[in-house]
């Protein structure tokens, strides 16, 4: 190099002041070392740098050398895998705005999926808007192949839903807290196209659907609707179509044995912040009549699915507690959380019995709102169904009890007689009271009796 002439490091390479390069060998703006440029350099973003320097990607957070680099944004470098374009719009995707993928395995924007793009509800695939199938009853999308596959009907709901599905409830010709509500369960089994019953349901009423059961056969199912009041089932429901309907398919409810007519009463109506008083009103009413409902549901002795509700649920606090934890197979089901499930029916598809069974239940709630426990015990089978009959305006069930002689004015059925519950009964061989307090009592001495007995006395004598 000439006299005076001085050396300078430009982007890694020593150049003289004219910019002539006067070394062959370049400077790593990462780690500041000498490499080839040949066999071991590599220009990036107009600087030079070692093939092995490394970058931590900003998109997935892993180190990559130079070759993998793509693009550096703000002072931030990505890699080939964190850097494309949506494939809908056509803006650059950085970094984790770009972790939706369609099927194709394409990026799409954030803003793009939002208004273009959803996600099957089972199988997770990614599907466009305009194929979506929607399900305005569970609220979910679908591809089609799992629309086909869960047994949808080509009026865009259910042929059959799985005996855990639950719609959004919509309540029917009232407000919720001050009409009473009910939910029925119809089962049916025989069909002889059961998910062609199902749809034709589904075509006459879109309130209503079919869901499967594990007690009936293939060729069965159960009807469910949205809960409404009892003037909206009996006028405008259109069960008269469907038990129609119903009989068009060669179905049977009450003859085949198998089926019930479940009833659900929305607990709201009863207005009570402690969820066990509705509770016991309602079993005391089908423990001490059980003789005529059971008569009047038509069960005869199989009461597998709905066990019966005895004096010995409803005696006290306690014994109730065995009601409670009896499960969903009882006459009279508590296990729910937002209802009161009346089991005890057998299904029917006669539209007399379906409509008086509606219309009885109804009224013994209503008559359960209105009683206490006590007034309940006191009162006679006549009493309650004149009552029922005056407070629902009954149509259908003054005929059928007729039909079954439990009409009060026939005078057929004979009031039992009260029992009066006196504790316990349960003695030692000695003929001893074996309940807590006897027991206690019979530890003491006399001196401790004669003293808790003047104290009995004397807190009597302060009332």
């Amino acid at each position: 190099m000439p006299d005076g002439q001085m050396e300078l490091e430009v982007d890694g390479r020593v150049v003289d002041t004219s910019g002539t390069a006067i070394e062959t060998s370049l400077l790593c703006r990462f780690c500041g070392e000498e490499y080839d440029p040949v066999t071991e350099g590599v220009e990036y973003n107009d600087k030079f740098y070692h093939n092995d320097c490394m970058f931590r990607c900003a998109g997935c957070h892993r180190n990559r050398t130079i070759p993998r680099l793509a693009e550096t944004v703000g002072g931030n470098h990505y890699c080939g895998d964190c850097v494309s374009d949506c494939v809908y719009c056509g803006d650059t995707l950085y970094g984790q705005i770009s972790r939706y993928t369609d099927t194709n395995g394409d990026r799409i924007c954030a803003a793009c999926w939002d208004s273009n793009y959803t996600m099957c509800e089972d199988c997770e695939e990614v599907i466009c808007q305009d194929e979506v199938y929607y399900d305005e009853y569970s609220g979910n999308n679908y591809c089609e192949s799992c629309w086909d596959a869960l047994g949808r009907s080509s009026c865009g709901q259910y042929d059959i839903a799985d005996c855990d599905f639950k719609p959004t409830y919509t309540f029917l010709g009232g407000k919720r807290n001050r009409d009473l509500m009910l939910g029925p369960e119809l089962e049916f089994d025989g069909a002889n196209d059961v998910k062609g019953l199902a749809r034709r349901l589904r075509e006459t009423n879109s309130k209503i659907w079919c869901k499967g059961d594990g007690s009936l056969s293939n060729d069965g199912a159960e009807i469910c609707t949205q809960p409404a009041t009892l003037a909206y089932h009996m006028n405008h429901m259109g069960w008269g179509r469907i038990l129609t309907t119903c009989r068009d398919f060669e179905a049977t409810s009450h003859n085949n044995g198998r089926c019930g007519l479940h009833i659900h009463i929305d607990r709201r109506y009863f207005n009570c912040k402690n969820r066990n008083i509705p509770e016991i009103r309602i079993a005391t009413i089908f423990s001490d009549f059980w003789t005529p409902l059971h008569t009047l549901s038509r069960r005869g002795n199989d009461l597998q699915y709905a066990h019966k509700v005895g004096k010995e649920h409803t005696r006290t606090r306690a014994h109730f507690r065995a009601l409670q934890s009896g499960g969903k197979y009882m006459a009279v089901n508590v296990s729910e959380r937002h209802t009161i499930e009346i089991r005890l029916m057998r299904g029917t598809l006669n539209p007399l019995t379906f409509f008086a069974t509606f219309e009885l239940i109804a009224g013994l709630a209503m008559y359960a709102r209105n009683h206490t426990v006590i007034q309940i015990k006191k009162t006679t089978w006549g009493n309650l169904i004149n009552w029922v009959l005056q407070a629902t305006g009954a149509v259908y069930l003054p005929d059928y009890l007729e039909l079954h002689g439990l009409h009060p004015h026939q005078g057929r059925y004979t009031e039992p007689t009260p029992e009066v519950y006196r504790g316990p009964t349960d003695k030692n061989q000695f003929g001893q009271c074996t309940c807590r307090t006897c027991m206690d009592w019979r530890t003491l001495d006399d001196a401790e009796r004669r003293t808790r007995l003047k104290l009995k006395k004397q807190q009597a004598n302060r009332r």
